[in-house]
């Protein structure tokens, strides 16, 4: 199935093949916390209330200002709520369409509804078997929020940081600042063999109410403090599953005080930049053995 040339693009599709069975600790999020990450000493976003049996979560929620919602076998945002001092961060979609938007007030008990209506489907059927056939549960855990930009340090965002780590080195990082898109660090490897990252996009400045206004001390935190934070523990968390290739996400608390796994990955099909995917699929292919692994 693995050859020489196999490329980026079709190892993604050669893994949207695998047997659901397998993927269990991976498409099921309660179970990846339980079972893997908290064995490993890796800290996961906090929870109020996580369940795979039952969808009841009005009582966990109905005293709390600041939150987050997510049934945990859908995909693709569904059903998901963010809440900040009772109101929402980010549109909420059901079904491909916003029910919800930005800056509405949230109404728990409609949270409650959405949730049971959640409990009975799945993810879209063109959606790799694995996660159409996850077990439903919903999770909800506390709202982590950074304040990384120097040039205003009381501003408080949503960041994510999605480490993709192939056999065991983490070689790209998507970062994602309150889903305006997201900025893409490749890692790049010197003639001393000194790895370091670099960025093929930068956009950070240009998010309207989202904007960094110091975006040179923004880069040097997120460049010297996260990302190595993120590569570690990325990269135990992939080799203690011996996965080929996995994307885990982080979310940044304040100045990157902690960093918190929200999730991991295995069907991360990013439209990288060429540069990106030509670094991770020589990786993929050494695991293999059909390449030197571009230094790595």
């Amino acid at each position: 199935l693995v050859d020489a040339s196999t490329t980026y693009e079709e190892f993604m599709t050669l893994r949207q093949r695998l047997d659901a069975i397998d993927l269990r600790n991976f498409e099921d999020k309660i179970r990846l916390r339980r079972n893997l990450l908290q064995p490993l000493g890796i800290l996961h976003t906090p929870t109020f209330y996580m369940s795979n049996e039952d969808p009841n979560i009005l009582e966990h929620i109905v005293a709390l200002e600041s939150y987050v919602v997510k049934p945990t076998h859908m995909t693709e945002s569904e059903h998901v709520a963010v809440v900040h001092r009772g109101h929402h961060i980010f549109d909420v979609q059901l079904n491909g369409e916003v029910v919800r938007q930005a800056g509405e007030l949230a109404d728990p008990k409609l949270l409650q509804k959405r949730v049971l209506d959640a409990w009975n489907r799945t993810a879209y059927e063109w959606e790799c078997k694995a996660v159409v056939s996850a077990t439903p549960g919903v999770i909800v855990e506390s709202l982590v929020l950074a304040t990384l930009d120097p040039g205003w340090p009381e501003k408080e965002r949503v960041e994510e940081v999605r480490c993709h780590v192939i056999w065991g080195e983490a070689l790209a990082v998507e970062w994602s600042v309150g889903r305006k898109g997201s900025s893409v660090f490749v890692a790049d490897i010197d003639d001393k063999g000194r790895k370091s990252f670099s960025t093929v996009s930068h956009w950070i400045s240009q998010m309207e109410d989202l904007s960094i206004l110091d975006p040179d001390g923004w880069v040097e935190t997120v460049m010297t403090k996260c990302i190595p934070m993120a590569q570690l523990q990325a990269q135990r968390v992939a080799s203690a599953v011996g996965a080929d290739h996995l994307r885990v996400d982080f979310l940044v608390e304040g100045n990157c005080d902690q960093i918190y796994v929200s999730e991991v990955e295995l069907f991360p099909a990013v439209p990288f930049h060429a540069k990106v995917m030509e670094v991770i699929e020589k990786r993929w292919r050494y695991g293999y053995g059909y390449d030197s692994g571009a230094g790595f």
